[in-house]
């Protein structure tokens, strides 16, 4: 049960529906206030109740679990964006129950790297590394961070092309960490700062065989996660114009 109140009564009716519905004699439920998100999003003094509550939903995304999270429970900064912490915990739970039940090669992950003095980066790799790209977009003076955000999408598209013949089955899912994205390519079409890369990203995905299904997922904050750090791994490459 993620940031539950201080008392909760219904404690017990609760425990019987779980047992009711998913027939289980003992079940088990464990209070926590800890997502994984970087601490600092959380306001000064914020105190989590469970530090070790980012590798509990790691291991209960695994299956075999639900939780339970009660609304109007932010407790993070309100600028980094209106979704609550509920539900940025419910998005990882979910993303994390598709990382572990998927091929590694039907797994793509984005991610982009900002330096102002080196410029700015993108990359895309499978999760386990096998099928790769990254590119660099030159200095901040000449692009932006939602630039190499789309850049991401657009080169995890291009991994897909290049390799559609040795990827088997139908979904294939591309993880991005930014909803800034999503709102972008709601209208690609609509006048803005990095257009190109919008229509180039509409092209690409329409260009997909259509006996695949692919699927843009917002992922916010994985941590430890092998795929994702080296995407970051590799976009800081790209960024410094380490390109092999």
């Amino acid at each position: 049960m993620y940031n539950p109140p201080k008392t909760f009564e219904a404690l017990t009716t609760l425990q019987v529906l779980i047992e009711n519905n998913h027939k289980r004699s003992a079940s088990k439920i464990i209070f926590m206030d800890a997502h994984p998100h970087p601490r600092k999003w959380n306001p000064a003094g914020y105190q989590h109740t469970h530090p070790k509550a980012s590798t509990l939903i790691r291991m209960c995304s695994k299956g075999g679990f639900h939780i339970l999270l009660i609304e109007s429970s932010a407790t993070y900064h309100p600028e980094r964006g209106k979704v609550t912490t509920m539900y940025l915990t419910w998005v990882n739970f979910k993303g994390l129950r598709i990382f572990h039940s998927k091929k590694s090669t039907k797994l793509i992950f984005t991610d982009r790297s900002a330096e102002e003095k080196e410029g700015l980066g993108a990359a895309a790799t499978t999760a386990n590394g096998k099928w790769q790209k990254r590119e660099p977009l030159g200095l901040a003076t000449v692009a932006s961070i939602a630039e190499c955000e789309s850049k991401g999408i657009s080169l995890a598209l291009y991994i897909i092309k290049e390799n559609k013949n040795n990827i088997t089955g139908a979904d294939i899912f591309i993880f991005i960490d930014n909803t800034g994205t999503f709102n972008r390519l709601e209208q690609p079409w609509e006048a803005k700062m990095g257009q190109k890369l919008l229509l180039e990203i509409s092209a690409k995905w329409n260009a997909i065989p259509n006996n695949f299904n692919l699927h843009l997922l917002w992922f916010p904050v994985y941590q430890n996660i092998v795929g994702n750090d080296l995407a970051d791994t590799l976009a800081n490459q790209s960024r410094m114009n380490k390109i092999n």
